[in-house]
């Protein structure tokens, strides 16, 4: 799997230069503005919708933490459904359509989206976007969870 937007040196470097410029030139705020990176939330999306319970969780969490959405799954229509509630809030929404993904390839997307949350309705959703057998759905996610400094929100186990 390739995942696109991935932000080389040669741009970070150029990040860094340009908030050097600005911060000599006494405008704090720019400076810092350019320096941060935009923070999203992983939503693993199931085959169905997501229900008004996970919508309202998700938007509340955007809403607190300045965070934009980053869908991956199977769920062209959710994400639409997604931007047409949202479409008042100055909340990002982005999608990867990926049919299933290995623990590199979640652990690619984590560092290239600048992650914050992970956020799954159940177990039986990351089971199924993951594609992996019955009981490893949880050993899955420690896996990844070891390796990274990103919280995951189970909403429900079903």
């Amino acid at each position: 799997m390739k995942v696109k937007g991935k932000k080389g040196i040669w741009k970070k470097l150029e990040d860094y230069f340009t908030a050097i410029t600005f911060a000599e030139a006494g405008e704090w705020d720019f400076a810092l503005k350019t320096l941060e990176s935009e923070k999203n939330i992983l939503v693993i999306c199931p085959r169905r919708t997501l229900s008004e319970k996970s919508i309202q969780y998700i938007e509340g969490l955007c809403e607190r933490i300045k965070a934009g959405l980053l869908f991956v799954g199977r769920c062209e229509s959710q994400v639409e459904v997604i931007k047409e509630t949202f479409k008042n809030k100055s909340i990002p929404i982005n999608y990867l359509s990926i049919t299933s993904f290995s623990e590199r390839d979640l652990l690619e997307i984590i560092k290239n989206y600048n992650i914050q949350l992970i956020f799954v309705e159940s177990l039986e959703v990351l089971g199924k976007v993951a594609a992996l057998r019955e009981k490893e759905p949880i050993y899955f996610m420690e896996k990844i969870l070891e390796k990274v400094q990103c919280p995951l929100i189970l909403l429900e186990q079903a």
